[in-house]
């Protein structure tokens, strides 16, 4: 069978395990699942999509990043005085999300977070248009710590999970 790299990346994570307990930026998309990912690849047409994502970096080094202080998901590890968080202090972060391959026209999407443990809040669903940047919001209130969750974007008529989008924030109070 013939199976493009892109469409055994998309099975893989689409069908991993995501064990609980275990902080999404200590395991990614979960433990791979090679049964299910089969099965996802032979009996499904998985058509992978491009999509571009830009959310907000907050880091002593996100300066020196491709697009300064921008990422492909939330990293918010600065001090609470310099744009950080502090213990439960909620913060919103405009996430913009670009479907560049696909149908035409529209395309619902819904969106779930996984890991999460209760840091995170985001919308349900959203539209994405071929071509057309759509900014949600992502709300993070988190304790003292490192808080993380992959927001999992799924259009509902495709197989398997379209796009994954990690977010990461530490709260942490200043020293004196």
């Amino acid at each position: 069978l013939d199976f493009s790299p892109a469409q055994i990346r998309q099975a893989l994570y689409s069908t991993a395990n995501f064990t609980s307990g275990v902080p999404a930026l200590a395991q990614g998309n979960g433990q791979v699942a090679l049964n299910a990912a089969w099965l996802l690849l032979r009996f499904t047409n998985i058509q992978p999509r491009d999509y571009t994502v830009d959310a907000p970096v907050c880091s002593p080094l996100s300066q020196f990043l491709t697009v300064p202080d921008r990422g492909p998901g939330i990293y918010n590890r600065c001090p609470a005085a310099e744009g950080g968080h502090a213990p439960n202090q909620q913060k919103s972060y405009s996430v913009t999300i670009t479907r560049n391959s696909g149908p035409a026209g529209h395309r619902i999407h819904l969106l779930s977070l996984v890991g999460n443990d209760g840091t995170f809040s985001a919308p349900s669903l959203v539209d994405l248009p071929l071509g057309v940047a759509k900014t949600i919001t992502v709300k993070a209130k988190p304790s003292l710590g490192a808080h993380s969750a992959v927001l999992r974007v799924d259009d509902i008529l495709s197989s398997g999970v379209d796009l994954r989008i990690m977010n990461v924030v530490v709260a942490s109070n200043d020293l004196a």
